[in-house]
């Protein structure tokens, strides 16, 4: 598509270093903010097990899921089986998906737009993208994977090899981690809807099948298709309305420590209701559907964990609207309104993204939402 005069190509010479200087500033903030939770440690030690040859458990000789990122367990223990460490190791799988996922953004996407540059600058000041793009969690396969599918989903071609790469994406985000299907599903409806055939059909069966593949054998394996802690935490016997309650306080929490996050989140969904931006209806439906997830879980009690995947996806979106031509003043606005928020939040007490950590005080709300990097 014809970029506007408004955003220029990176064709041009002059303008390359801002890409190399966005990209490079992002790696480095989250280099700067690397850390490993203590949860990243249960995949780990099944890592531990699996590469031993005592299989994907959690104890030696107790078939039980443990984990709900099928697909970091079987990619990390490649790595482990080669480096024998955790650590070091999580940190640079991770940081190279993190420069996958903006090279994805920028190449196939933003098309080297100035928009693109603006919005991964965007993604740095999110508390919640850079602390949770590495962690020792799965947030940042996650979000390479749902950025590839993105790439995939506008690019103009049609046809079944497009409906078969962007269903064997799906399949192996659904295999990272089973929530993201509320992101993926809208897209891939639609696409499907558009070809609609005994042909569509098996081939998005052919593409869904690492998913497939997955889930046979973890009702094999371990006798549930679903991880334990699906289990454990989501039929507790806790009323709906304890959860939503819980949910809200995590959306507050958010918006005391990152309002960069859901200011940009409500931007996204604002601007797909602008005629040119329409067909990314189905991009904002999914955005929408997992933020109504976090609602209906309860949201969860590391802060910003669960809005990592939205605010990526809600960058996706403005970057899209400022790329198709954006009225000058509107996005003058919205970009000079984020930048207003960003240097309130950077002065805020909550905010612990690119300064030294704050007393032990603020790191836990009284909810139990707690700043877990901090801690």
């Amino acid at each position: 598509m014809k970029q506007p005069s408004t955003w220029p190509s990176w064709e041009d010479t002059a303008a390359k270093p801002w890409l190399w200087l966005s990209a490079t500033l992002l790696l480095a903030v989250a280099l700067l903010n690397a850390w490993v939770s203590d949860d990243a440690y249960i995949t780990f030690r099944t890592c531990h097990n699996f590469v031993h040859g005592f299989g994907p458990v959690y104890n030696v000789g107790e078939r039980v899921q443990t984990f709900t990122n099928p697909l970091w367990m079987l990619l990390f223990s490649g790595i482990y089986a080669v480096t024998g460490e955790s650590y070091f190791s999580a940190i640079g799988f991770s940081l190279v998906l993190l420069g996958a996922t903006v090279w994805l953004m920028q190449r196939f996407i933003f098309k080297g737009s100035w928009a693109g540059v603006m919005m991964v600058f965007l993604l740095g000041w999110s508390a919640s993208f850079v602390e949770y793009a590495t962690s020792g969690l799965e947030n940042v396969l996650n979000g390479c994977l749902l950025t590839a599918f993105v790439a995939v989903a506008i690019d103009r071609g049609e046809g079944y090899r497009k409906l078969l790469t962007m269903s064997l994406i799906c399949g192996l985000g659904l295999v990272s981690r089973m929530d993201t299907a509320l992101l993926y599903f809208p897209l891939m409806a639609v696409t499907f809807w558009r070809m609609r055939s005994l042909r569509a059909i098996s081939t998005v069966l052919l593409g869904l099948s690492p998913f497939i593949i997955w889930e046979l054998f973890a009702t094999f394996y371990y006798g549930f298709p679903f991880p334990n802690t699906a289990y454990a935490k989501l039929n507790a016997g806790i009323a709906n309305s304890v959860y939503l309650e819980h949910g809200i306080y995590y959306y507050l929490n958010a918006l005391r420590r990152d309002p960069m996050a859901l200011a940009t989140i409500a931007l996204a969904l604002g601007v797909c209701g602008w005629r040119p931006m329409r067909k990314q209806w189905p991009i904002a439906a999914g955005l929408a559907l997992y933020l109504l997830y976090i609602l209906r879980i309860g949201g969860d009690f590391m802060a910003g964990r669960f809005f990592f995947l939205p605010v990526l996806v809600a960058a996706l979106l403005v970057g899209s609207a400022l790329m198709r031509g954006l009225p000058t003043r509107l996005s003058a606005l919205m970009m000079g309104f984020l930048l207003l928020l960003g240097i309130v939040q950077w002065h805020s007490p909550w905010y612990n993204g690119w300064r030294p950590q704050q007393p032990l005080r603020q790191m836990i709300d009284l909810h139990g939402v707690a700043d877990e990097r901090g801690w």
